[in-house]
Order: C-alpha cells, then sequence, then structure tokens
C-alpha cells in the first residue's frame, strides 16, 4: 500500500489513443466554495454496460423531430464502423466525431428531451453494486461528478436523476442550436484528468495525490488512469477491469471489489406507473422505426450490391 501511494504523488503521462496530450485549462462549472469530500465516477462500462455509442443511439431516436430522427438514424449506421475504427486509434477525435454526429442541429430543449433516454437506458443496464456506491456516499455527505468523456447534453438528465454534477465534453451551442463543434478540450485522457483537477477544491489541488482525502474516483478502462491518479489508492475502485487494468490495479492498490459485476439495471425512481407505460409506447415505436429503417437500409444495400446494371443497347447498325 505504501508502495502505491509513493507512485500515485507522481502520476506518469500514459501515452495512449488521443488526447495524451491535450492538456488545457478544463472548463469551471463548480464555485468557490467546492467540498473538500468529492466522488468522480466515469460513466461509459463504469455505471453501466454500455458505450458511447449505446448513449448516442438512444439520444437521437428520442429526438422529437421524426424526420430528423431517422436521418440521424441513418447517419448513425453508415459512420459508426469508421467511428469504431477511429476510436482505436484517436479516442478523443472519435468521441468528437459521434457528439458532432449526434448533437448538430439539435435545439438545446431537444437535446434535454432527448438526454431523458439516455438516463432510461443507463439505469436499465446499471450496475447496481456501483450505483448503490455513489448513493452511499451521497448520504455520507461526498459530492459525486459524472466525468465521463461524453458529451454533456446527453447526460444532462442522468446527472439530474441520479443527484450528481456532469463534467465531460462541451458542446458549442449557437442561439439554442447545437453546432456539433467541441468547446475546449474532449474530456478523455489527460483532458479527463486537467477537469477533476479543475473540478477539486483548491486546497486539495496543492495536494499531492496521496494526501487528498475524501477524494474518490470510479473507472473502468486504463483509459482512466489519468483521473484515477489523482486519487489516493485506498480511495479507487476499479469496475469490470481488463487485463491489463486489473494487474495495474493490484500493482497499486486499487479496490477490484466491483470486478465482476453484471448490468441487470436499477429502476429510476422518479418513474410511476404512467410514466412507465408511456414510455413503452415510445420505445415500440421507436423500434418499429428502426426495424423500417434497418429493412430500407438492407434492401438499398442489396439491390447496389447484386442487381446488375442494365445492358447497354445493341447497336442495330452492328451484325
Amino acid at each position: 500500500a505504501v508502495r502505491g501511494l509513493a507512485i500515485l504523488q507522481h502520476p506518469e503521462r500514459l501515452r495512449l489513443r488521443g488526447g495524451a496530450e491535450q492538456c488545457g485549462t478544463a472548463v469551471q462549472q463548480f464555485g468557490a466554495e467546492r467540498p473538500m469530500s468529492q466522488a468522480f465516477y466515469d460513466v461509459d462500462g463504469t455505471l453501466y454496460d454500455g458505450t458511447m455509442a449505446h448513449c448516442g443511439w438512444w439520444f437521437l431516436w428520442a429526438l422529437p423531430d421524426r424526420a430528423q430522427r431517422v436521418s440521424k438514424a441513418l447517419q448513425f449506421c453508415v459512420a459508426l464502423p469508421y467511428i469504431g475504427l477511429l476510436a482505436s486509434y484517436d479516442e478523443a477525435k472519435a468521441a468528437a466525431c459521434l457528439g458532432n454526429l449526434v448533437l448538430r442541429g439539435v435545439t438545446v430543449e431537444e437535446a434535454l428531451c432527448a438526454s431523458e433516454a439516455v438516463a432510461e437506458g443507463v439505469m436499465r443496464h446499471a450496475y447496481p453494486e456501483v450505483i448503490q456506491h455513489l448513493k452511499t456516499l451521497q448520504r455520507e455527505g461526498s459530492a459525486t461528478i459524472l466525468l465521463s468523456g461524453n458529451i454533456e447534453p446527453m447526460l444532462a438528465a442522468l446527472g439530474a436523476h441520479l443527484g450528481s454534477a456532469v463534467v465531460g465534453t462541451t458542446m458549442e451551442s449557437v442561439r439554442g442550436r447545437y453546432t456539433g463543434k467541441v468547446v475546449g478540450q474532449v474530456c478523455v485522457l489527460e483532458g479527463k484528468r486537467e477537469k477533476l483537477l479543475a473540478a477539486i477544491n483548491p486546497i486539495q489541488r496543492q495536494r499531492g495525490a496521496a494526501e487528498r482525502a475524501g477524494l474518490v474516483g470510479v473507472g473502468n478502462s486504463v483509459y482512466d488512469v489519468p483521473f484515477l491518479s489523482e486519487v489516493p489508492s485506498t480511495a479507487v475502485w476499479v469496475v469490470r477491469p481488463s487485463q491489463r487494468l486489473g494487474k495495474l490495479a493490484d500493482s497499486r492498490g486499487w479496490n477490484l471489489v466491483f470486478a465482476k459485476v453484471r448490468g441487470t439495471g436499477v429502476r429510476l425512481s422518479a418513474h410511476n406507473k404512467t410514466g412507465r407505460l408511456a414510455t413503452m409506447a415510445k420505445a415500440a415505436c421507436q423500434s418499429m422505426e428502426a426495424a423500417l429503417l434497418g429493412i430500407y437500409s438492407l434492401t438499398g444495400l442489396s439491390l447496389w450490391m447484386f442487381v446488375p446494371s442494365s445492358p447497354k443497347p445493341i447497336d442495330k447498325g452492328v451484325q
């Protein structure tokens, strides 16, 4: 444990895919009076069994404008393989690309409404033990922050349901409509570390990581190591780690209690019976739209691939 604390006093800068040197000034989202006890939770893969792509899909299918919804769904299906490939090389660019695709042209009000679907989706696939951990820390007086590379408008409702602040990738809006452009840095890797440091109490910031009593960090990926390294080793929790992260966590004395949790889901307490029925009806309509969109896309692709082009007319003058 002592060895782990010594390592955390001087955390190294990991050179990982994208964002490794994107250390700018994080957006200030907290007032001058910041609590000494704060718990930072990554979202995708940490609070629930899913990825940014899942959030993006839930979000765009909840947009109120049908034409916009179908158009973005088609763009999403076409672009997703490219975004997935890009993420293997540069996670920051992939997150920015996904945010641009999902949010461009959407009004602030529409985004807030659609973020409810993201909250529902996350909680349907949530890790109950991790959610309980968050709630327990809140009861003990800690402020909880969702620290994610995901775009902030998609996580607005989730933060409200969990009573947590949201610190993510900030998106530009002009006259009440999102442009799809990222403001500042994407909240991944070193960018996520910088946003954590900007969010904590200035007194805590002046201390070494091992001396920041009251801070808690929860993540699931080796790409969360930069921000987890700013938290005392005994207060770091790792969710379903990969083999690489598991070895690192074991060497640093990080908690592995959540190593085998399952995303069985947690019901949102704010939902009543009427709300659940409305959600089920809306989901059924969206499923039908998704099925029709899939049939349309597959039909078009099949025609393009397998139907031969029309033969050239025979010149009657040629014998």
